[in-house]
């Protein structure tokens, strides 16, 4: 495979691992927001579909490509049987959630210390 692409073997493995759960990113990383509905429609369906078929498991995370949504894309998603989306956008995300379909994301790095990865997952 491609260098930092998993291959259909790893990724079948990796779905195997206890609380490990794979999500979809769509098929051709698009900005989906300036896609028809058709195409962000297509796009949500084939990658979940794809992901579906090589795991054996369900699907029902989504990050959008490049961060790129809108109203639009939100509930194609749920209507293609996504249950969250997640954005590019750096934020904490605070119980209860108003939005399944935006909410934000907490990065952790390599190079954080593991009390910054426990401060990290505390906060989520």
């Amino acid at each position: 495979g491609t260098p930092l692409y998993l291959t259909k073997v790893e990724l079948r493995a990796l779905a195997q691992m206890p609380h490990c759960q794979i999500g979809s990113h769509s098929v051709t990383h698009p900005h989906l927001s300036r896609l028809s509905e058709v195409a962000q429609r297509e796009e949500l369906r084939a990658s979940k579909e794809t992901l579906e078929d090589l795991t054996g498991k369900p699907v029902t995370t989504l990050s959008y490509p490049n961060g790129s949504f809108c109203p639009m894309t939100q509930r194609l998603a749920a209507g293609c049987g996504y249950e969250l989306a997640t954005s590019s956008r750096p934020a904490v995300n605070r119980v209860p959630l108003n939005d399944w379909y935006h909410l934000g994301r907490t990065e952790i790095r390599e190079e954080d210390d593991a009390r910054r990865r426990v401060a990290h997952h505390a906060l989520d």
